[in-house]
């Protein structure tokens, strides 16, 4: 742009900070830019004190593309957090569900880390790098009208400015937003916020950066914001008209978080019953385009999300960054004179189609993140810690034919890791991953394996099948993405058991179930296992690294464990021959989201062989919904606890689906979720969204339209009798 150009003139609603980093954003552009603010006191520190913001290291690494002294200033004055554990926790044990690692994604992209800051602080440096000059303070943007060539802004203070362009960023109650869209009240959550700063001795100061402790229709965050100080936020569950405790605030949360872990009763108590404040939650309906004309919305304006996962402040800065790309280009090409509302337009699609998605998925996340403690259990579905090993077992787990011996006094995870790290089966997994992956199918269309009239016998989560070779071809599972697939076959009679197995919980019981058909114990025969399933959905692409200085988090680590410390404690003989689950199972993209490489296989029963594998809706054998519905039961029905669901008839070769109780609340929780997104169903119904099959979401569906419509399960399983499958000459099944 030559010096005697007309520069593009920006007028932006808002100074805030998705306001004031779109003003520097467009000052450094070169760009003629005007910011109205209401109301300048909460940034200069002469209003009640507000709560730290989080900003994420793609916010941080994009304020260093706008202004690489500022965002050093800004990195200067934060707390940062990434370098330390954050994610979540059951709120009465404390114990973590799962962890985020934010640290290794940022080095290895070389990124600034994860940090808090204090929002006035922060706000004061943009404001000081943005100049008093651009932000005018006493100046809200009440109205304004579009033409071709400009747009005009009025202020309350009765005041008229023309632009090229208006920016709306004045927050969750945005008059711009409500002049585009029509007027909107922000949607309670159904969730009041109580918050505070809490002073510990930095000694004593819990080492953590930020942890979310999880409860039935309540949850609490807490986060380090440096010199020895926590602040926290407790949701809870309350009509938005609730009246104020008569109590206090502080009284009423001790009494609400009582029996919860000593850190958050610490953290409340520690907190000045003054120094607490109350408001209700909000956010916005997400919307499908955030602009027309000449007007363009950004940050709060655009997405309002919930604050319990200290997303909205980081997605206003990407925002405003993106934006300001477009807008860059667009200037580049276009003499200002000539960028006429319709190449707005584009630009703003351009830049909307870059950030739909990822504000979508967050959005979702943070709201079903309140949502999902309506159904909350307070339990950590990982089992115990592997119990001391007893010095007098003798180890029976075989690598290459010779008896594996670790230190005798390693337990579950050093036993996993060694094998994890021994050349044959290293060799195996990568001889497994580089097989090409293959789909049962009936359809001929298919990449099909074994001839046409093969029989096989699939299996769903938590179930398992033992299959003779003389009745049964193929055997196998898919859909396993924090679920492990374990297949033991005696070398000496060829049975087969096979299981998808989805917690701690059910290992000790379950590979009893799968051995008492399997295991000769009059014979010293070996037992090949094979595991298969699982990825390292908690570290990141240093896993060994990682795992050597984790304790039992996640979802796939303890399960891995867990059946590695049973096989070695058991008196029969297993050779492990496949063991490709956590690191060996993972992928990573471009962003750091791992990724199973395959979620299943099939085994050759006459062979023992075993490949990558999916099935389709043809090959999952019969009674497809019911069995899927028992996988959700099995958690409330006592009958079934600790165990694997006996679904298949070894000797009849018959389907033989053992009957399993479901209460009324399966209806109701099916009524509630079944009007979500595709995205917010995964976020709801799934441990690891990004990892799941294709198909996730419609089978979530099908189930719940089937919970609605038969929510009595002795509809399903009358006397409580199984329902039983003969299998068909043709290959079909047919309910007998």
């Amino acid at each position: 742009m030559g010096s005697d150009e007309k520069k593009l003139k920006i007028l932006v609603a808002g100074g805030g900070i998705g306001g004031l980093v779109f003003g520097l954003a467009a000052k450094r552009s070169g760009f003629d830019v005007k910011v109205f603010e209401k109301d300048l006191t909460a940034v200069r520190g002469e209003g009640m004190e507000r709560g730290p913001i989080q900003l994420l290291s793609s916010a941080l690494s994009l304020l260093e593309g706008i202004d690489k002294d500022v965002a050093r200033e800004i990195m200067g004055a934060g707390h940062v957090t990434g370098d330390r554990n954050c994610g979540l926790a059951d709120g009465r044990s404390g114990d973590w569900f799962v962890k985020f690692d934010f640290l290794t994604p940022a080095i290895a992209k070389g990124i600034p880390i994860t940090l808090m800051i204090c929002r006035m602080e922060l706000q004061r440096l943009l404001l000081n790098a943005v100049g008093e000059d651009v932000v005018i303070n006493n100046s809200k943007v009440v109205d304004f009208v579009t033409d071709a060539n400009k747009v005009t802004v009025f202020l309350d203070n009765g005041q008229q400015y023309e632009g090229d362009i208006l920016v709306g960023a004045d927050g969750l109650r945005s008059t711009v937003r409500s002049k585009l869209f029509g007027g909107e009240e922000p949607k309670y959550s159904n969730f009041i916020c109580y918050t505070g700063v809490a002073e510990f001795d930095p000694q004593h100061l819990p080492h953590f950066g930020y942890k979310v402790f999880l409860g039935r229709n309540q949850f609490l965050v807490a986060a380090d914001i440096g010199k020895g100080r926590l602040q926290w936020y407790a949701f809870i569950k309350e009509a938005r008209e609730s009246p104020v405790s008569s109590t206090g605030n502080k009284n009423m949360l001790v009494q609400r978080y009582r029996d919860w872990c000593d850190e958050v009763v610490t953290v409340i108590r520690k907190t000045p019953e003054h120094t607490i404040m109350r408001r209700p939650i909000c956010d916005t309906d997400m919307i499908k385009t955030w602009g027309r004309d000449r007007v363009i919305l950004v940050g709060d304006a655009a997405h309002a999300m919930l604050p319990n996962l200290g997303q909205g402040g980081s997605m206003a800065i990407e925002d405003c960054y993106w934006l300001m790309v477009e807008l860059q280009n667009l200037a580049q090409t276009h003499p200002v004179s000539e960028i006429s509302s319709d190449e707005l337009a584009l630009a703003f699609r351009r830049f909307e189609k870059k950030r739909m998605f990822r504000v979508r998925t967050l959005h979702s996340i943070c709201r079903m993140a309140s949502v999902t403690t309506s159904f909350y259990r307070t339990y950590l579905d990982i089992g115990a810690l592997p119990p001391d090993k007893d010095h007098n077992i003798i180890t029976m787990i075989y690598v290459g034919g010779v008896p594996f011996a670790p230190d005798d006094s390693s337990q579950g995870m050093d036993t996993l890791i060694a094998l994890m790290e021994h050349p044959v089966l290293v060799s195996s997994s990568n001889s497994f991953k580089s097989m090409a992956e293959k789909r049962v199918s009936v359809s001929g269309n298919s990449s099909s394996v074994g001839p046409e009239t093969s029989k096989w016998v699939y299996i769903f989560q938590r179930e398992f099948a033992t299959v003779d070779p003389a009745l049964v071809d193929l055997v196998g599972t898919d859909e396993a993405t924090t679920c492990v697939g374990i297949a033991i076959r005696n070398c000496k009679t060829g049975m087969i058991s096979v299981a998808h197995m989805d917690s701690p919980k059910v290992v000790d019981t379950g590979l009893n179930q799968m051995l008492s058909l399997v295991a000769d114990h009059e014979s010293d025969a070996l037992l090949d296992v094979h595991l298969i399933g699982g990825f390292d959905d908690i570290s990141s692409q240093h896993p060994y690294l990682a795992i050597r200085s984790r304790k039992m988090e996640g979802y796939s680590y303890p399960l891995c464990v867990k059946i590695i410390e049973t096989l070695r404690n058991r008196s029969e003989k297993f050779q492990i021959q496949t063991l490709h689950v956590l690191g060996h199972n993972t992928k990573w993209d471009s962003e750091g989201i791992a990724y199973p490489i395959f979620h299943g296989f099939v085994m050759e029963t006459s062979s023992g062989s075993i490949i990558p594998a999916s099935f389709d809706g043809t090959s999952r054998c019969p009674d497809e919904i019911v069995r899927r519905i028992r996988v959700t039961a099995a958690f409330e029905d006592p009958s079934w606890s600790g165990k694997l669901l006996d679904t298949y008839d070894t000797r009849t070769d018959r389907f033989v689906i053992a009957p399993c109780v479901w209460t009324i609340r399966q209806k109701h929780i099916a009524l509630t979720l079944q009007n979500l997104s595709d995205t917010e169903i995964l976020l709801s119904c799934s441990s690891s969204p990004y990892a799941e099959v294709p198909d996730f979401v419609d089978n979530e569906k099908r189930k719940w339209d089937y919970l609605i419509r038969h929510p009595n399960w002795r509809e399903a399983f009358p006397s409580k009798q199984p329902r039983v499958f003969q299998r068909t000459p043709d290959g079909t099944w047919i309910k007998q």
